[in-house]
C-alpha cells in the first residue's frame, strides 16, 4: 500500500487515480492544482476541480492557481511550486539545441515551421473553431 499517490494535470486518468486513492484511504498529491478555465463544459475543468477537492496536497504552478484554490475554500495544503512543465522545457531545450537532429530528419529549417497541439474538444469538435485555428496558421505563415 503506497503512502501517497501523485497525480498530474487534468486528464481522466488524473481524476481516476485521485478517486481510487481516496477510496483506498491513501493520501493524494495533485501537481498543477488550481488551474482553472472556469468553463465547466470542458471535461478537463471538471477533472481539475474534483481532483483538487479530494487531494491532500495541492502543488500549484502559479499565484493565480493558489488564489483559485483559496476562492474555492481550500486555504491550506496548498504549495506554490512553479510550473514543472516549463522548468522541464527550460532544462531540456539546451540539450535539444545541442544534440537533436529532428529538424534535419524532418527536412525543416529553424524558425520556418509551425507546431501546435490542438487537442481540446472545443477546438477539434467545433468546425468553425478548427477553421479559425487553421486560418491563423496560414495567416502567420504568409
Amino acid at each position: 500500500k503506497p503512502d501517497l499517490v501523485l497525480v498530474y494535470g487534468d486528464t481522466n486518468s488524473t481524476l481516476a487515480g485521485a478517486l481510487a486513492a481516496v477510496k483506498l484511504h491513501i493520501k493524494v498529491a495533485h501537481v498543477e492544482a488550481g488551474l482553472r478555465s472556469l468553463d465547466k463544459r470542458m471535461p478537463e475543468e471538471v477533472n481539475r476541480v474534483l481532483t483538487d477537492h479530494v487531494s491532500d496536497y495541492l502543488f500549484a504552478p502559479t499565484e493565480t492557481a493558489v488564489k483559485n484554490l483559496y476562492n474555492e475554500g481550500i486555504k491550506d495544503r496548498v504549495y506554490l511550486t512553479g510550473d514543472v512543465m516549463y522548468d522541464a522545457l527550460l532544462y531540456n531545450i539546451k540539450i535539444a539545441r545541442k544534440h537533436s537532429k529532428i529538424l534535419d530528419k524532418l527536412g525543416l529549417k529553424p524558425r520556418k515551421y509551425l507546431l501546435a497541439t490542438v487537442h481540446r474538444a472545443e477546438n477539434t469538435d467545433n468546425r468553425k473553431n478548427l477553421e479559425n485555428i487553421i486560418e491563423a496558421f496560414i495567416d502567420s505563415n504568409e
